[in-house]
């Protein structure tokens, strides 16, 4: 089976020489990053703190998400062949835009669609046996809620990631880049 997401680092190798623009323009779409959870066998390591100047930004920095090199990384874009056309659907199975391969997640777990009024992001879950949490809060089935740069969306039991625009994915990399 294709694996549907990269690591930071791998992802990165294709796009370092970009500038922001070119990188933005190449990547007209959210992404999904790993928060780098330890369950997961990752180490939690924060970018933010390597690039802490002091005691101050010690509270700003334990708030923010959690990303490394290593975290992976989704598209949150639509694969040519799957079954909803206006939806950029979540799950377990080989059929969804995104695949997330992890006993908490359901086959058909959620999807996100694009708000025709405002063109912002809205995740649903359809009812999912875990539920799907944005910024903490569960989701109610089969309700939009809308997404915005930044939030923290966690899927089934405690898969959580960082819904980041390009031009956001991007200062990120750079910064994290710094401290390889």
């Amino acid at each position: 089976m294709v694996k549907e997401f990269q690591d930071i680092k791998t992802f990165w190798l294709g796009n370092k020489y970009l500038s922001k623009s070119a990188f933005i323009k190449a990547h007209p779409y959210p992404f999904l990053v790993d928060s780098g959870q330890a369950e997961l066998g990752r180490p939690i390591t924060d970018f933010a703190t390597l690039a802490s100047s002091g005691e101050a930004d010690k509270k700003m920095f334990s708030q923010m998400i959690r990303v490394n090199m290593d975290s992976r990384i989704f598209k949150v874009l639509k694969k040519g062949d799957s079954s909803f056309p206006n939806k950029i659907t979540v799950g377990r199975s080989a059929n969804n835009d995104i695949v997330i391969e992890h006993q908490s997640i359901s086959k058909f777990h959620a999807f996100f669609s694009i708000n025709e009024l405002n063109y912002n992001h809205e995740l649903t879950d359809v009812n999912s046996m875990n539920g799907t949490k944005l910024n903490g809060k569960a989701l109610e089935a089969m309700k939009k809620s809308e997404v915005n740069n930044g939030d923290v969306i966690t899927f089934g039991t405690d898969l959580s990631f960082v819904f980041l625009l390009a031009r956001d994915l991007f200062s990120r990399i750079r910064i994290m880049e710094k401290f390889l």
